[in-house]
């Protein structure tokens, strides 16, 4: 169950995960963002409970019994390691940063937007390249999260320790496994990347892959997430013709989207960004194979896939394996899933952090 905070205009979360003993809180803060206050002093929520699912940079703070935060006040004032998101507005970073260095707090930062994209967007901001350089005065240490956050970290800062710490996903907990390791329960394909304007998403590459398929067999049902608008709309149409086995996904709450990927039988995404992972993550707990991408839940949890340095070719020959031969779809997804334990479930995360934490003074 949740309970309102209203004084704090958000939930706490009580649940029955709850951390391991000599797991140390991680308290995450986006400073001024929209997210509200949420207390998971219980460990992880099930599905559907609380302002948020405990994914991405929440699931780090679900998985230690953290707190995630939008304004410093509502930090404990226990010492306890607070990892501070960098938004298009760095001067809020250096702001939080500053005061909860000055309330004895081990001072982390990351980006909340980790793409390489998103990156290059943020030191293109007027101030932000100004604010990030008085930022390290109050940093103890660097979390990188992501593939183009760890390329970008190495080359700007060498005073400060850099601690690589994947977004964990729920996938060791029984109630967030979404897919069954029946192949005869799943199928379609699922295209998990959206944001046709960026490039680097290669959101049409993926789209092109789809329409290979659909002639290969067809009637194949393809779920498109987000159309991106009238203009993605038109480009899905374009591509994919005016196909009825295709269906465009609009926007749900994040347990039922779980539910609508791991009835799917691949996802198939062309992502080369360097981001941490989402759409990884979220087939890891729909247990479904994602190949394609180059996220950090990507290596982790998907190494046996083609990944975004692979050609059409071999990601759509791969897919049509994946699509059709039962046994190749089951060792595909038990791998998957072992990988997950091992390296992407709040456990590992736990694991990491504490041994992260151990190193910073």
């Amino acid at each position: 169950m949740f309970t309102e905070h209203p004084e704090k205009g958000g939930v706490k979360i009580e649940a029955d995960k709850r951390c391991e003993p000599d797991c140390p809180f991680l308290d995450v803060i986006a400073p001024g963002g929209r997210d509200l206050f949420m207390d998971f002093a219980g460990g992880v929520p099930a599905p559907g409970r609380g302002a948020h699912p405990p994914v991405n940079f929440h699931g780090m703070a679900a998985a230690s019994s953290g707190a995630f935060h939008n304004d410093v006040s509502t930090v404990s004032p226990d010492g306890r390691a607070v990892l501070v998101l960098m938004t298009g507005r760095a001067d809020r970073a250096l702001a939080a940063a500053s005061a909860l260095k000055a309330a004895g707090h081990p001072v982390l930062a990351t980006w909340k937007e980790c793409g390489r994209h998103q990156i290059r967007g943020f030191f293109r901001k007027p101030g932000n390249e100004n604010a990030f350089s008085l930022l390290r005065g109050f940093v103890t240490a660097w979390i990188a999260s992501s593939p183009a956050a760890l390329e970008t970290l190495r080359t700007r800062v060498n005073d400060a320790p850099v601690f690589e710490l994947p977004t964990p996903y729920p996938v060791d907990l029984p109630e967030w496994r979404f897919g069954t390791a029946e192949p005869s329960s799943h199928g379609g394909l699922f295209i998990g990347t959206r944001e046709w304007r960026v490039p680097s998403r290669r959101h049409g590459s993926s789209m092109k892959i789809a329409a290979r398929l659909v002639r290969e067999l067809p009637g194949l049902a393809v779920t498109v997430v987000n159309a991106s608008g009238t203009g993605g709309l038109l480009r899905t149409v374009g591509i994919m013709g005016l196909n009825p086995s295709v269906s465009l996904l609009r926007p749900m709450p994040y347990h039922d989207y779980l539910l609508r990927m791991s009835q799917s039988r691949v996802v198939l995404q062309r992502d080369e960004s360097g981001v941490p992972g989402q759409v990884a993550g979220d087939a890891l707990l729909a247990g479904v194979p994602c190949l394609g991408g180059n996220g950090m839940i990507d290596g982790l949890a998907f190494p046996h896939m083609p990944g975004a340095d692979a050609d059409d070719d071999e990601v759509a020959t791969r897919a049509l394996r994946l699509l059709t031969d039962d046994t190749c779809w089951k060792a595909a997804v038990a791998v998957s899933r072992e990988n997950g334990m091992a390296r992407a479930s709040c456990s590992a995360f736990r694991k990491l952090w504490s041994e992260a934490r151990r190193a910073i003074r």
